[in-house]
């Protein structure tokens, strides 16, 4: 975690959209999921409950921090569930929350290196995210890097819960416009047990969450004193 881009997360622009990516669907193309009673009726992986939790925790805590701000406006956080990446970021403005719960791949493209002199060429492999829950239909870490790039509005908090997720974060992140990225898995995982803490030693990870409830401590403790100086800083305009 970036601790100084974490401080800055209470100057975002949050439309308080909370975006699940990667959703099956059923045989008619309708999604497994469309609201938490789905989610609670049919459960995915462990863990997932566990994440949205973590997320609305962190975004009340950057609330209770926004709320000292005069004429501060604040949007409630809503979840929406969603096949596709590209059909879930379609709009003009990005979300506010997003998780992704399809497929990783560690070489996807081979591209030209970014930054490079007119006289160079050099290559790299990209890796790749699925656009939905399949294992197939893969998108360019970088595409989808300029497709958050060319939004509005910043993503407070992204995990990606998949295969090489830890390297393609490192690709997307670039759009410097998600402040928050949790998406520690660098290598093939299985399926069942992509939210559990990762250990890249143990043949099998911890069957346990503690990375996540983590989070929620260092939002109390980072948020916190932005609180307090958002405070200290309203009662001298006074």
């Amino acid at each position: 975690m970036d601790v100084e881009k974490y401080l800055r997360v209470g100057d975002g622009e949050y439309n308080g959209d909370f975006v699940i990516t990667g959703v099956n669907t059923r045989t008619d193309g309708s999604l497994v999921y469309n609201s938490m009673d789905d989610l609670i009726a049919y459960p995915y992986s462990h863990g997932l409950m566990t994440a949205i939790e973590v997320i609305s925790q962190i975004y009340g805590h950057v609330e209770c921090s926004k709320v000292h701000d005069e004429n501060s406006e604040f949007a409630p956080l809503k979840i929406r569930f969603e096949a596709n990446i590209t059909d879930a970021f379609s709009g003009d403005h990005n979300p506010t929350a997003w998780i992704h719960i399809g497929h990783g791949m560690l070489e996807n493209d081979i591209l030209l290196l970014e930054d490079l002199e007119d006289d160079e060429e050099e290559y790299e492999s990209v890796p790749g995210i699925s656009n939905g829950h399949e294992e197939k239909d893969f998108l360019c870490a970088r595409s989808v890097r300029d497709l958050l790039r060319s939004k509005k509005g910043h993503i407070l908090f992204a995990s990606l819960p998949i295969c090489y997720g830890k390297q393609i974060a490192e690709v997307v992140c670039e759009s410097e416009v998600i402040q928050m990225m949790f998406a520690p898995i660098d290598s093939r995982i299985p399926s069942g047990l992509e939210f559990f803490d990762y250990n890249p030693e143990a043949t099998r990870p911890p069957q346990t969450l503690t990375a996540w409830a983590r989070w929620v401590q260092n939002s109390e403790d980072l948020i916190g004193p932005t609180t307090i100086r958002r405070i200290e800083k309203k009662g001298m305009r006074r």
